[in-house]
């Protein structure tokens, strides 16, 4: 890696890609990006995943970095309305930068906007696309509506990690060894291996089982461990898109069913929104009180998801 944050503490974060050459990806599609920072200036572009940790937010921020540029970031989610975000944008890309920087709209989570939300949002990119960039990330591409997807350019994570598993495996494998043999740990590389396989795509996620299995200076790898966190992962990636009967099918895989509202507490920051956090943890420590008095604890583990798909307030990253 090229830069390494070391301010940072939590590996995750530490190493974070800071240019678009340190960012995980496909030969080809990292050579595009790269292509674009020498012309100085990005097309539209659209990044997807449905998976976490595949960094379109990291790809996002190195970008920035690497054009120097100024940016002003929109979080769809929310969804306040775009007519409130012209005058800002318009302010934004109309003011001058001291160093002449280009100028980059992020829009995190477009496809939370709603459907009349991104008519405009079309209209807003078309009164405002000659003076700057945007950028678009989103879970699920098919939310967007396609006369505004047709005027970006569409990375797809998913298929990326997907169609090039074994170029990408390599890369990640290379960078887990990086990251430990910058911190001065002794490991054996084998040990890697099930965390790489069992993890695959998420790199956020390996590096943070990589540092939580670290112990005295020592890698560390329980793959029992590994393996129930595949199984919740799963789950949880089936709350996101709200499967509930794909959940039941697989709540029947665990073995200890209330060992699900232990991971969901520690790993909290892995998956939820920070504003998420004080509902999610009243509904687990709930549901973890009453799986002491259950008659059937898979039940009750299945009601506990349903609680958290369906509660409003509570937002996945």
């Amino acid at each position: 890696m090229k830069k390494v944050d070391n301010k940072q503490f939590i590996w995750a974060e530490k190493y974070r890609p800071q240019t678009v050459q340190d960012v995980i990806l496909p030969h080809d599609t990292k050579q595009k990006f790269e292509g674009y920072i020498k012309e100085g200036r990005f097309p539209h572009i659209l990044l997807s995943s449905v998976n976490p940790g595949l960094g379109k937010t990291s790809i996002t921020n190195a970008i920035i970095k690497d054009l120097d540029a100024d940016v002003m970031w929109i979080n769809g989610s929310g969804n306040a309305g775009i007519d409130a975000f012209r005058g800002k944008v318009k302010d934004f890309i109309s003011s001058v930068s001291i160093d002449d920087s280009p100028k980059i709209v992020v829009i995190d989570e477009a496809d939370g906007i709603s459907g009349d939300g991104q008519k405009n949002l079309r209209g807003l990119i078309e009164e405002f696309s000659q003076h700057s960039t945007f950028i678009m990330t989103c879970n699920y591409k098919e939310k967007i509506i396609e006369p505004l997807r047709n005027r970006f350019i569409h990375f797809d994570f998913d298929a990326l990690y997907n169609q090039n598993k074994k170029e990408i495996g390599l890369q990640i494998f290379n960078r887990l060894q990086f990251i430990l043999t910058n911190e001065e740990v002794h490991f054996e590389p084998k040990d890697l291996t099930p965390i790489v396989q069992s993890m695959y795509p998420s790199v956020r996620k390996m590096v943070l089982t990589l540092q939580q299995s670290v112990q005295d200076k020592k890698l560390i790898v329980d793959e029992n461990s590994i393996n129930a966190a595949t199984r919740y992962t799963e789950i949880l990636n089936l709350i996101k898109a709200k499967n509930f009967g794909e959940v039941r099918k697989k709540l029947q895989n665990i073995d200890d069913p209330a060992s699900l509202y232990t991971y969901v507490f520690k790993h909290i920051d892995e998956w939820f929104k920070e504003d998420s956090h004080p509902s999610i943890i009243i509904i687990t420590a709930k549901y973890a009180d009453m799986d002491q008095r259950a008659r059937d604890k898979v039940i009750n583990s299945a009601a506990f998801c349903v609680e958290l798909m369906m509660t409003p307030t509570i937002e996945f990253l």
